[in-house]
């Protein structure tokens, strides 16, 4: 259990203790004896499959003459006949009735404009010449017009654009009441991006959903004094673990150093990494607590709390 600890520079260790425990070997190997008795068992097995193996079967003519005659001549057959070559050890087989297109074509009906050969081809004789255009579209005999090009390559323009309640006019894109405006570019889910060339003004909060957030910018101005991290629905200390700030400096992770919130070390608290190629060990950082007496009770720094008693000049430590 935790406790405060005055910091000594004598030989007295009263504070501290320390236990040894003894291992005993334990031997699980299994002995000769029972050893021969599991290959006796094994080798008694072995040689039952063998004698299975030698002591004979039918040959491969026995099996042909048991079973052609018996696709042959036994069972009930319809339209098709099978003869059995035992020179030759093989079956045919011929199918009486075959199927023909013409046959096929005897059994279909054929409804309006549709006509059916005698070889089963199918064709139709079907035209629609009533054609009508809808508002906004001009139609000249057989073509249909709305005034100007919209080829995939022109510039068609229109007053106001208006698609399952979003509208597009004059430089703005609004969405109805209670709708909500997704910009997607290239479909959900894809990972095409969208680009705004320019400036960017957004009047309310800014919420990304993504894993990463990449700033290219050689300054960056925040106005809050507080910057908030491991934000989560339902916060506690293991959400918060790990919890810094990285600084890449070099090509490999594994040497950034960082200033992280620990929870999962010996000491719960910050800690400082300054990592190196032959050395990645977390350090604790200890905070330092001022009084004018012996310190008592839990403190809120927790394990690895100093407390500096400056009217008896005493060091101690909450460990």
């Amino acid at each position: 259990m935790a406790s405060w600890k005055k910091i000594i520079t004598n030989a007295d260790d009263s504070d501290y203790k320390n236990s040894n425990v003894n291992a005993t070997d334990i031997d699980a190997n299994v002995s000769n004896a029972e050893f021969g008795y599991l290959n006796g068992v094994t080798s008694g097995i072995q040689a039952q499959i063998n004698s299975a193996a030698s002591s004979g079967g039918l040959s491969s003519e026995q099996v042909q003459d048991i079973a052609g005659p018996l696709v042959a001549s036994g069972g009930t057959k319809t339209g098709i006949t099978v003869t059995y070559d035992d020179t030759n050890n093989d079956m045919d087989f011929v199918v009486a009735n075959q199927v023909t297109a013409s046959a096929v074509a005897g059994v279909l009906t054929a409804g309006s404009n549709v006509t059916i050969a005698s070889d089963g081809t199918i064709s139709s004789s079907f035209t629609n010449t009533t054609y009508s255009a809808g508002t906004g579209v001009a139609l000249n005999g057989t073509t249909f017009s709305i005034g100007q090009d919209v080829a995939t390559t022109a510039t068609p323009t229109f007053a106001q654009l208006t698609v399952d309640n979003l509208t597009f006019n004059n430089g703005v894109i609004q969405a109805s009441t209670g709708v909500a405006l997704d910009l997607v570019a290239g479909g959900v889910g894809t990972g095409a991006s969208i680009r705004l060339q320019d400036d960017v003004y957004i009047a309310g909060d800014l919420t990304v959903q993504g894993d990463t957030v990449t700033i290219n910018t050689g300054t960056l101005q925040v106005e809050d004094k507080l910057v908030k991290l491991a934000n989560v629905g339902s916060p506690s200390t293991t959400t918060a673990d790990g919890a810094g700030i990285q600084v890449e400096a070099s090509s490999t992770e594994a040497e950034w150093p960082e200033l992280k919130w620990d929870n999962a070390g010996e000491l719960t608290g910050w800690t400082l990494s300054d990592y190196k190629s032959t050395l990645t060990e977390d350090i604790p950082v200890a905070v330092m607590q001022f009084g004018t007496d012996a310190p008592t009770g839990t403190p809120n720094g927790g394990d690895g709390m100093l407390f500096a008693d400056k009217d008896n000049g005493n060091l101690y430590i909450y460990i």
